[in-house]
C-alpha cells in the first residue's frame, strides 16, 4: 500500500510565498548560492529557493520539505520562460542568479505567486 503525501493547501502556499517575499524585501537578495553568511540567521539574505524554505520553517538548503518544494514546482514555470531546466530549483535558481535580477522584481513575482495560489483556493482548484 503506498502513501501519497497530501498537496498543500493554496492558503499554505501562499502564505509562504508572501513571507519569502517579506524576507527578501527586508534583508535583500542573494545570488550564487543559498543565503549570506552572517553572524546570526535574522542578519542572513537569501536568493529565492532559500527564502522559499525557510518561510516554510526548514533551513535554506533542505531540499526535502513537501511544502517548500511543492511553492518552488509551482514557482518554476511562473519565472522566466527563457530559463530551460526540468529541475524546478534549478530553473528557479538559474532565475534569480542572472545578473540583471533585482530584489524588487523577485519580491514581486513572489507576491504574484500569492495572488495566483489564492485565485486557485477561491475557485476550489
Amino acid at each position: 500500500m503506498s502513501m501519497q503525501t497530501a498537496l498543500p493547501s493554496p492558503a499554505v502556499l501562499a502564505e509562504v510565498y508572501r513571507a519569502a517575499a517579506q524576507l527578501i524585501a527586508e534583508r535583500g537578495l542573494f545570488r550564487g548560492g543559498f543565503s549570506s553568511i552572517a553572524r546570526s540567521p535574522e542578519e542572513r539574505c537569501y536568493c529565492t529557493v532559500a527564502a522559499i524554505r525557510v518561510a516554510a520553517g526548514v533551513a535554506p538548503d533542505d531540499d526535502g520539505h513537501p511544502v517548500a518544494e511543492a511553492a518552488i514546482r509551482r514557482l518554476a514555470p511562473m519565472v522566466d520562460p527563457a530559463v530551460i531546466n526540468s529541475d524546478p530549483v534549478e530553473r528557479v535558481a538559474a532565475w534569480n542568479d542572472r545578473p540583471e535580477r533585482t530584489t524588487c522584481e523577485v519580491v514581486a513575482t513572489l507576491n504574484a505567486a500569492a495572488e495566483d495560489a489564492e485565485g486557485d483556493g477561491r475557485h476550489g482548484q
